[in-house]
């Protein structure tokens, strides 16, 4: 797609605008966000060790990257979460 050809669209503000662009931009529809955030999470729950920073294999060229905070705490997302329901 040329530069040019790009315009502003507006889709659903669910909570899902990335997951709903994405498709749009490709297939000119946002109805398959559901797919893509089902394969974002497998992505995530087949590779954990790429996306957490305290991982040896964290994905490299985030280890290079200053605007990446680490976090300060001690616990896991999932102590998060289950602390707070």
């Amino acid at each position: 797609m040329a530069v040019n050809q790009v315009c502003p669209v507006s889709v659903a503000s669910d909570g899902n605008c990335l997951f709903r662009t994405v498709p749009y931009a490709l297939y000119g529809r946002e109805s398959l966000h559901n797919h893509l955030r089902l394969l974002a999470s497998i992505e995530l729950l087949m590779h954990p060790e790429l996306y957490d920073v305290h991982s040896d294999t964290f994905y490299v060229p985030f280890q290079c990257d200053s605007r990446i905070v680490l976090p300060n705490y001690d616990v896991s997302w999932c102590d998060i979460v289950a602390t707070a329901t």
